[in-house]
């Protein structure tokens, strides 16, 4: 499998010019993807999910990565009655971002069926009269999975502190075994998502 790309980013590819060096190669490689993950961070951050590209699939089918998340956000209902203005925002950004909320951008490596995988993410953190909520939007995946995102949140009720946690990722171009998917989705997340959670105090 190679990686989530666009039409247009393969379009680019097939013109990339490598030169007459293996080094060469390489450089122009790197830089064009460099060039391409610089670009989705720029097309997400000014448009939100309309800036995520689709991804190219075999037969001229297409993956929407943006369609994906919309379809399970208007599921969330809980998230809507608890956080109505956070769910707007994870909904409509860069739209309704409330005054509370904190957003930072980030890219990170992990590695996944022994290839390194990049991902763009984009952190929205907020507090609203005592309850606090995080969620990173995994708004590229270079493979293995499509998109994804988490959503960690402690939330103030009578009898003490509620926590919840929610993690979403779609793959469509695996060939495995779907409880092998869960499992290497889970492996490739979970330590993860805990160290994001202890670092944020989220649990205290």
């Amino acid at each position: 499998m190679g990686l989530n790309l666009s039409p247009g980013e393969i379009a680019e590819f097939q013109k990339l010019d490598t030169g007459n060096q293996p080094d060469d190669g390489v450089q122009a490689v790197e830089s064009l993807i460099r060039a391409q993950l610089l670009a989705r961070y720029s097309s997400y951050s000014a448009r939100g999910l309309d800036g995520i590209e689709p991804y190219a699939r075999e037969r001229n089918a297409i993956a929407d990565p943006a369609a994906e998340i919309r379809s399970t956000l208007e599921l969330a209902h809980p998230l809507k009655k608890l956080f109505p203005s956070y769910y707007r925002t994870w909904l409509d950004y860069p739209e309704d971002l409330p005054e509370e909320a904190e957003e930072t951008y980030y890219w990170l490596r992990i590695d996944v069926e022994n290839r390194p995988q990049l991902m763009l993410a984009h952190r929205v953190d907020a507090v609203f009269e005592g309850s606090e909520i995080l969620g990173e939007r995994y708004f590229y995946i270079s493979h293995f999975a499509n998109v994804g995102y988490t959503l960690v949140a402690v939330v103030s009720v009578e009898e003490g502190d509620l926590f919840f946690y929610v993690n979403r990722f779609w793959v469509d171009e695996w060939s495995g075994m779907p409880s092998l998917k869960h499992k290497l989705g889970q492996k490739m997340m979970g330590g993860e998502m805990r160290n994001r959670i202890e670092r944020h105090e989220i649990c205290r």
